[in-house]
Order: structure tokens, then C-alpha cells, then sequence
């Protein structure tokens, strides 16, 4: 035996040795089977070394040989398994003419012929049909799978052509110089194709690990990012299963509503457990899962994964930082495709796709900001254009009904002087409205004009409550404070909480009005005994086209607080409302002082005309029908 096929057999004795080890530290449906064939491959290399190809003369010996090498065959077919589930006849039946040409092999002279017929059909069969399906199987799979099926069919074909070889070298003498070399070839491409096939190198490994990372990192450079996240996406879980060869994979995103990650196509009724599916404990743990048997591993869901035509599952946690959004799994309906050394390409796979979800997520919002803030802009002119058109004949009806009121008012007709003094305020109201939606645009755009002067605060409110006429209510103002405000606006802010208080009040119930301060600080609360304000109330009673409970029946177009409330913010103060201790509502203005002291005012400031600047007696005013809550 020369030195070449000498160190082809070390080598495969090497393999067999080295799967073995490695199917006792890490056993598995793949480990187990490179180790049951690199045995076999090893075994029959041993006695290849000591006895050569001659037969023995060892019966037992020789019929070990002779089963060994029929046993080739069978270990392909159960590697082939591995991948692809055969259908089971098709082992019975190698299993079946295993076991034929073995007993004729060791029948002895007699049948010796016979067997070595038998034997030659069932590897030359055998081991060409194994080829071929790896092959078939390769050019339909992708990704890591495919690099693999590729070396198995290398593998196989270099066993067939190993097999012509050494029948050509024992029955044609004139070709055994070049079958001889063509047998060590075929030998050295059988242990590399295999070795490549079921037990690749880690550096191998990395390198297509590598490759179905980058395929997916382009497929996500490419996707559009304009979705919400909970968008059902099959594109991810396709291009994921691709690159790693798997026949389906799945994007479990977490759902609060059910308490449980699903796919885009899953419906929590499809699943027994949902709380101990796979995906989802991947998702609670963050930890990475390869269960080779499901059924083992999961068995309250096993028959959900049998629909699924899937035994092997490999999953990793989609996440990035503290934001989590589900489980990126991969689905096998056999365990040589995926391996547990596949994990860390997985998990670098979920984290990418998680910064993915992340990109997605801020450009929906993005895109949503945009389309809200078109919407308004639109809304804005909207109410710019019907304001100002609304405006101009809504002054000239005014002038013309204020001058119908003084007719009638001098005349005896007092019914036709109620009529037009009704409608010269209910015209007032209408000139409220529009005045306050054009105030929404303003505040909107930033385009409030305040001009800040120092200011008596009593001395506005005082007018404010002094344009309200018709007494029904009685309205108590106190204190006295100044601030450097613009007036002009301050006096809207007051008006509309008034406007509040009168119209969710009962006819003749107090409101208090009390003015106050100190050096950085002057505040002016308005306090009522009506309706009220819920907690929600108090959480969006200033946003904008926002009423409060009470007034879902009531008129107003709930913009009046929206435009207090900014007006305030534009002088660095603050606006909050409150609840009433017995029932009622208080609002209370901040406002920050940049006036040492209150500017001297007359002693008569008071609606009730006395000396003290602290204190008014109460005056009787209409409830209004103003716009404000």
C-alpha cells in the first residue's frame, strides 16, 4: 500500500474519531449522523490498514467488512433524512437489501457470486440515488443549506466514482495504474465533500453566516421604512428564511392585546399555548432557542407544529437595547438543515431587524407628524379664509341692527325691541367665535402680536366684568396685583373663563374672582359653583376643539381655553384648572412680575364704587352663551 492511500485512510480515521467526540459533547440529529458515517468510514479504513483490500480470512472479520460497506449507503440515506423526510419505504427497502447482501456475503462460497452481484447493484443503486436526491434537494434550497447540500452531492459523487474506481483496479488490470490514482482523487473529494457537508468548519461556517447576514442587511436597505410596525410584513421572515436555507420563517411581534408574540398571518385561536410557544418564552427570557424535536420541547403546542409540517425550530429575540418587538424564528420540517452554531448569525439577524422595526417606527411617525401638520396648516387657512369672509358682512349686519336697536329703543314697539336687542347679541357671539378661530390660527402659527406694558390686573378684570350686563349672577372681585402683560389679550383670557363660569352656572350662584401676588409671581382665580370639571376634563381641557364633559351638549366650538391657554404661555406664565372643593370649577393665571409694584390706581376701581381696592360688592350679570369650553 503506497503512502497516498496510506494517508487517505489516516484521514478518514481522523474524521470518524473527531465526529465521534464531537457527537458526545454536542449530540444532535447532525453530529449523529457525521459521526455514524465518518465511524463507518473510519472502521473500514482500520481494516483497509491491516489486512488491505484483500479478503480476509477471518470470517468475522471479513464479514464486518462486508457490512460496513454495505452500510454506506444507509448512513447517506439517514444524513439525506436529515434534510429532507424520506418517505418511509424508501428505508425499509435499503434496509431490507442491507440486509440481503449481507447474508449472502457471509453464506460463504456457495453464494459468493451472488453477493457480489447483490452487493455491486446495491452500491451502484444506492449511492446514485442518494447523489441525485442531494442534488434535486440542493437546487431547490438556499442559503447555508444549499452550501451544504452542495458538498453532500460532492461527497456522494466522489463515493460512486471511488467505488467505479476500485472495481476497475481489482477486474482491469490495464486500467488499475490510473483507476488507482482516480480512486485516491475520488476518496479525497468523498472526505472533503462530506466534511464540508456535515460538519463544516467554524471558519466555513462564519463565511456563509456571513453572506446570509449581508443578504438580509440589503434586503432591509431596500425595504420602505413608511409602515407601522404592527404591519403585518412577510418580506422579512421570507428573505430571513432564504439566506439561511430554511423552508419558513416567521416575524412573531409582541401583541399587548392577546399578551403574546404572533406573525402577520397567525391568529391567537390557531395556537393551544400561547404563553408557552417558543416564540413567545424566547421573547420573555431574551434568550435564543434551537430545539431540534418541538414536540419535546413544546408539547402543549405540538400539534399546531405538526399542521406546520416542522420538527426544528431555531429563534432569537428581536430586540434592540430596551425596545422589544417580538421573535425572528425559523421553521424546519427536519433537524439537518439548522444547527445550534446557526444561533449567533440568527440573533445578529433579529438585532438588525429590530433597528429595522426602529427606522420604520420613526418614519411612520414622521410621515404621521407631516400629514398632521399639513391637515392643520389646511385646517388653518380654512379658518383664516371663512373668518375673514364671515367677518365683513358680520360687521355691516351689526352696524345695521345696533341702529334698528336705537330706533326701537326710542320708539313704543317694546316687543320689536327685545327682538333686534336679542339680536344684536346673539350678533355679538357670532363676532366672538370668529374672532376666537382667528385667534386659533394665530396661535397656531405663533403669530400672537403682544405688546407688554406694566399693567393694574384689577383694573382689567374690572372692565371685563363690567361689559357684562343684565345682572343674574354675582360676581366678587378681590385683591388687586399688577403684572406687565398686554392688556388687550389678558382681557380675552378673562372674558372667556367668565364666559365659562356664567354658562355651566345657575342663575344668581356666586363666582369669585381673586387677584394676588407676590415679587415674581402676580395670579388672578376665577372660581365658580357649576358643573364642574372631570379628572379626564382636567387632562385635555386645553387642547385644541377640546370640551369638557359637560359641555358635549352645549354650544361653543372649545376653542376659547386652547387660546387662553396659549396666550398665557406667551407671557411665561401658566394656566390650570382644578376642581372645587363643594362642586365648581377654579382656573388660576400665573403671571411672572417684572413690575415692582402695582401701578397707583384711583380708589373708586371697584364695580361697587368704594373706597376699598380689595374688596367689591357683587354685581348681577347675564349667564352668556359664549364659545370658550
Amino acid at each position: 500500500m503506497d503512502g497516498m492511500l496510506v494517508a487517505t485512510h489516516v484521514g478518514f480515521l481522523t474524521l470518524g474519531l473527531a465526529s465521534i467526540v464531537r457527537a458526545v459533547r454536542a449530540p444532535g440529529r447532525a453530529t449523529l449522523d457525521a459521526a455514524i458515517f465518518f465511524g463507518l468510514v473510519g472502521c473500514l479504513s482500520i481494516l483497509t490498514l491491516l489486512y488491505g483490500n484483500n479478503e480476509i480470512s477471518n470470517p468475522i472479520l471479513n464479514g464486518v467488512r462486508q457490512a460496513l460497506r454495505l452500510a454506506l449507503p444507509l448512513a447517506l440515506l439517514r444524513v439525506l433524512d436529515g434534510f429532507i423526510p424520506l418517505r418511509r419505504g424508501v428505508s425499509i427497502l435499503y434496509t431490507v437489501a442491507w440486509a440481503a447482501c449481507l447474508a449472502a456475503a457471509l453464506a460463504g462460497p456457495p453464494l459468493a457470486r451472488v453477493a457480489l452481484l447483490l452487493g455491486s447493484l446495491y452500491i451502484f443503486i444506492g449511492l446514485p440515488y442518494v447523489a441525485f436526491e442531494f442534488a434535486l434537494f440542493a437546487r431547490r434550497a438556499t442559503g447555508i443549506v444549499r452550501r451544504r447540500m452542495e458538498w453532500l452531492g460532492i461527497g456522494t459523487l466522489s463515493l460512486v466514482a471511488a467505488a467505479v474506481a476500485r472495481v476497475c483496479e481489482e477486474y482491469v488490470p490495464v486500467a488499475a495504474p490510473v483507476a488507482h490514482t482516480a480512486f485516491f482523487i475520488a476518496a479525497l473529494g468523498t472526505g472533503i465533500g462530506y466534511f464540508l457537508g456535515l460538519t463544516p468548519p467554524a471558519a466555513i461556517r462564519r463565511l456563509w453566516h456571513f453572506e446570509a447576514v449581508t443578504d438580509v442587511l440589503k434586503m432591509l436597505a431596500a425595504a420602505p421604512l413608511g409602515e407601522a410596525v404592527g404591519t403585518p410584513d412577510t418580506r422579512v421572515p421570507l428573505e430571513v428564511a432564504r439566506s439561511f436555507g430554511a423552508p419558513r420563517g416567521a416575524l412573531a411581534l409582541w401583541r399587548p392585546d392577546v399578551q403574546a408574540v404572533l406573525s402577520g398571518v397567525q391568529r391567537v385561536e390557531d395556537i393551544p399555548s400561547p404563553s408557552t410557544s417558543i416564540a413567545n418564552r424566547v421573547y420573555q427570557t431574551q434568550r435564543s432557542v434551537y430545539a431540534e424535536d418541538v414536540t419535546t420541547y413544546d408539547p402543549a403546542n405540538a400539534e399546531m407544529y405538526a399542521r406546520w409540517n416542522t420538527r426544528t425550530i431555531l429563534a432569537a429575540p428581536v430586540t434592540v437595547g430596551e425596545r422589544r418587538f417580538g421573535t425572528l424564528a425559523l421553521y424546519g420540517p427536519s433537524p439537518g438543515g439548522m444547527s445550534p452554531e446557526d444561533l449567533p448569525a440568527l440573533e445578529a439577524v433579529a438585532r438588525e431587524v429590530a433597528t429595522f422595526l426602529v427606522r420604520r417606527e420613526v418614519a411612520a411617525l414622521q410621515i404621521e407628524a407631516s400629514a398632521q401638520a399639513e391637515a392643520a396648516l389646511l385646517k388653518d387657512d380654512f379658518l383664516a379664509a371663512v373668518s375673514h369672509d364671515v367677518r365683513t358682512p358680520l360687521t355691516a349686519l351689526m352696524v345695521r341692527a345696533q341702529l334698528l336697536a336705537r330706533r326701537f329703543n326710542r320708539s313704543d314697539d317694546t316687543e320689536s325691541a327685545d327682538a333686534v336687542e336679542a339680536l344684536v347679541a346673539d350678533g355679538r357671539r357670532v363676532q366672538r367665535l370668529v374672532e376666537t378661530l382667528l385667534d386659533v390660527v394665530k396661535a397656531e402659527g405663533g403669530r400672537f402680536t403682544s405688546i407688554f406694558e406694566p399693567h393694574d390686573l384689577r383694573h382689567i378684570v374690572n372692565e371685563v366684568v363690567s361689559s357684562l350686563i343684565e345682572p343674574q349672577h354675582a360676581i366678587t372681585v378681590r385683591g388687586n396685583a399688577a403684572a406687565e402683560v398686554d392688556a388687550e389679550r389678558i382681557a380675552e383670557v378673562v372674558q372667556n373663563l367668565l364666559d365659562n363660569a356664567l354658562k355651566f352656572s345657575k342663575s344668581a350662584t356666586p363666582i369669585d374672582i381673586t387677584i394676588d401676588g407676590d415679587d415674581t409671581n402676580s395670579r388672578i382665580v376665577i372660581e365658580d359653583r357649576g358643573v364642574g370639571l372631570t379628572t379626564e376634563d382636567l387632562t385635555t381641557i386645553f387642547n385644541r376643539f377640546q370640551r369638557g364633559s359637560a359641555a358635549q351638549h352645549a354650544g361653543g366650538a372649545g376653542v376659547g381655553l386652547y387660546v387662553s391657554h396659549r396666550i398665557i404661555e406667551e407671557h411665561g406664565g401658566t394656566l390650570t384648572a382644578e376642581q372645587r372643593e363643594g362642586g365648581g370649577s377654579r382656573f388660576l393665571i400665573s403671571l411672572p412680575v417684572e413690575v415692582a409694584q402695582p401701578k397707583a390706581t384711583p380708589a373708586d376701581t371697584s364695580i361697587a364704587r368704594d373706597n376699598d381696592t380689595s374688596e367689591a360688592r357683587p354685581m348681577l350679570i347675564p349667564a352668556t352663551d359664549g364659545a370658550a369650553r
